[in-house]
């Protein structure tokens, strides 16, 4: 699955002040990334490495998590496991992928009412920084 096919509706955004902090704040995370992504079930295999970071600094946003709720560690320092599928949360989060593009791909340009407005969901649409977006 392609990039364009999972985000359909994705155009660059301008620079936000915040987003430097981000950056900042992910520095550690950047180092413990591997140099070749194995297991990209949902997410596009070319995806760069500044995409997938963005992408799950997304997510920590959005569920209010840091990168162990669907990430394993181990070993002794414990480092990062990527490719292994032991969390369901890891699961769920490429179902709930799918449904996201789903929608901002198939039922959203229906109801699209203008050119200037285009409808786009995404994780923090309905989880607003929570694990479960029914709290």
């Amino acid at each position: 699955m392609h990039h364009r096919t999972l985000f359909p509706r994705y155009r660059p955004r301008p620079f936000r002040p915040w987003a430097a902090l981000i950056l900042l704040l992910s520095a550690p995370l950047a180092a413990q990334f591997p140099e070749k992504f194995e297991n990209l079930q949902v997410l596009p295999a070319d995806i760069s490495p500044a995409d997938l970071e963005a992408t799950m600094e997304s997510f920590k946003a959005a569920l209010g998590v840091r990168c162990t709720f669907c990430h394993v560690r181990e070993g002794t320092p414990p480092d990062f496991i990527f490719p292994l599928d032991k969390k369901d949360p890891k699961r769920k989060a490429r179902v709930m992928l799918q449904m996201v593009a789903e929608i901002n791909g198939t039922f959203l340009p229906r109801i699209r009412n203008d050119e200037q407005h285009e409808p786009v969901v995404s994780c923090m649409t309905c989880h607003r920084g929570k694990q479960n977006p029914e709290e």
